[in-house]
């Protein structure tokens, strides 16, 4: 008797392992789903602040007017233009510098893009502002006027996509990114912008 009940409890035992076993085993999967079912909310928060700093660097498209000539008159202004552009380009560069590494390769492959395309965007503004300075007035002023307005209201970053639509293009890519940009308000196209615009 005393055997029966000490491998009756042996069992009891053995079955409640089991039992306990089970749940931990749902429970940790019913987490793992949890994580897995949204974006990573490092990379969410992340983006917002790359967003931020992104999103004020490009400026409205431009619309194609400039003077049929530029006098000499219009040498000190168009130098003036340059030099706050330059300025510009500067806090740019310092907000895009104060983005902290990304959570993820192809966040960080983004940021190092970015941060390049705003330093060409910087020596094409210094040869500007060489040219504005030393080119005669007329055609050649004209010219640098356009250029320069032209690059500064095109700029673009992060045009790898064969359209240029620059930071849609570049996410589009990446299904995580995509899917983490359209919770980070700052993101253009995020779901929070296009909920305030509703």
């Amino acid at each position: 008797m005393a055997k029966r009940l000490l491998i009756l409890a042996m069992a009891l035992a053995a079955l409640a392992g089991c039992t306990d076993g089970s749940a931990e085993g749902e429970s940790g999967q019913t987490a793992e789903q949890a994580t897995e079912s949204g974006p990573d909310a490092d990379l969410v928060a992340w983006l917002d602040g790359f967003c931020a700093a992104y999103t004020a660097a490009v400026p409205e498209p431009f619309d194609g007017t400039v003077p049929d000539t530029t006098t000499e008159e219009d040498r000190a202004p168009l130098l003036e233009f340059i030099g706050d552009t330059l300025s510009l380009i500067g806090t740019w560069e310092g907000q895009a510098a104060a983005v902290p590494d990304a959570p993820g390769d192809d966040a960080q492959v983004m940021l190092e893009q970015y941060r390049t395309e705003l330093g060409e965007l910087r020596v094409k503004f210094e040869e500007h502002a060489d040219h504005a300075a030393s080119y005669p007035a007329g055609e050649g002023l004209t010219s640098v006027h356009f250029l320069a307005v032209w690059d500064l209201a095109g700029f673009r970053p992060l045009s790898i996509g064969a359209d240029g639509t620059g930071f849609t293009t570049y996410v589009e890519q990446y299904p995580e990114l995509e899917e983490a940009a359209a919770l980070a308000p700052a993101c253009p196209g995020s779901e929070a912008i296009e909920t305030a615009s509703d």
